[in-house]
């Protein structure tokens, strides 16, 4: 008996032309503070650490979210404030071996600085500039699991830069199939995702569209036999580092919301069977080489606080720059507003939430 498909692959598709309902004004405010203040902080020694632990949290939660291993929080804590090294993880505090995550993370943090060279360097993106970063990320990892043709679950060798060459798609919990790109057409698609992309440049679609779309459209396509994940929270970073934004950093505590947010669009499986060819899926947060960090799409606790607010009027913990009477948040009020915003954080992916070209509502 045939399994049953709840998605059926199809070809990728480009955005709407009108992009009004996807577009967040505040994150407009957000990067405009952001600008002002860069020059000032640039060369504030507490800021360049801060991005240094930014961009471990980044490396250490993609890895966890995708299953890939696990690290307690505690650990995960220590790791991102004094370095990435197997001496400050105890056996016990992961399911693997201490010196094989150590790697893994540490594979993962080369993958950012290989984002921010790619931009200084002011390259295009190709697909082999995908392949290479898809190696990079999966440098230290042997295997990942697959389905055997009776349907055991089993470990076969990971490919790494190359495309699939066999079907990746997922089951539910139902026992019903998720449709990824066959392995036949994903050159041509990923071709096209690019060619899209090149265009979306030339528009100067927003940030935050285009890093939720191109994203989204990579996971629909899969191309990796595993890490597509990984990959794609690459690509959205990417497209925020060049906008002089955030990495994108998706955290364990946000992951069903992530994973519910791409199966709601069609590029994930139900939370529970997110795993195998990707371990995990895709999702959001952020930084710029010398940033504070906005979590993509967010909102401070207090619902009451609007963006209008936050432009008239800056925050206690500000400081004169010196300069023309400037005010700049000096790095410790950042890392305090870094910490606050995940207490609201929102989905990246409620920006590009739409079927058919139909934006809905921003969801509160």
């Amino acid at each position: 008996m045939a399994a049953l498909t709840s998605y059926t692959w199809k070809p990728i598709e480009d955005l709407p032309g009108d992009l009004t309902g996807l577009v967040q004004s505040e994150l407009r405010s957000l990067s405009q503070i952001w600008m002002d203040q860069k020059a000032a902080l640039e060369d504030v020694e507490g800021l360049r650490a801060f991005n240094e632990r930014l961009k471990r949290e980044w490396a250490i939660e993609t890895g966890v979210l995708e299953r890939l291993y696990t690290l307690d929080r505690g650990i995960t804590q220590l790791l991102i404030e004094r370095g990435i090294d197997a001496a400050f993880i105890p056996r016990d505090s992961t399911n693997r071996n201490p010196e094989l995550v150590a790697a893994m993370i540490r594979d993962h943090e080369s993958a950012v600085d290989f984002l921010f060279d790619f931009v200084k360097q002011q390259r295009s993106l190709s697909t082999s500039y995908i392949k290479e970063l898809h190696a990079l990320l999966t440098r230290h990892q042997a295997s990942t699991e697959a389905i055997d043709t009776l349907g055991r679950r089993t470990e076969v060798p990971i490919l790494k830069g190359t495309y699939k060459t066999l079907p990746n798609n997922p089951s539910r919990a139902n026992g019903s199939v998720h449709e990824y790109c066959p392995p036949e057409h994903v050159a041509s698609e990923m071709d096209r995702l690019l060619q899209l992309h090149e265009e979306h440049e030339r528009r100067d679609v927003p940030p935050e569209v285009e890093a939720a779309w191109l994203h989204h459209r990579f996971t629909q396509i899969h191309p990796f036999q595993d890490g597509n994940g990984r990959v794609a929270r690459c690509l959205a970073t990417l497209v925020f580092v060049k906008a002089q934004w955030f990495p994108l950093v998706v955290t364990r505590d946000e992951r069903e919301r992530y994973i519910l947010a791409l199966r709601h669009l069609g590029s994930g499986p139900e939370p529970q069977q997110a795993r195998a060819s990707d371990r995990g899926r895709k999702g959001p947060s952020g930084r710029t080489r010398s940033g504070y960090t906005c979590r993509v799409g967010t909102r401070q606790a207090d619902s009451s606080s609007t963006a209008a607010n936050r432009r008239r009027t800056l925050p206690a913990d500000c400081r004169s720059a010196g300069r023309r009477g400037r005010t700049v948040l000096p790095p410790e009020a950042l890392l305090r507003r870094q910490r606050a915003t995940r207490r609201g954080t929102r989905s990246l992916f409620s920006l590009a939430d739409y079927r058919d070209g139909q934006a809905p509502p921003v969801s509160r």
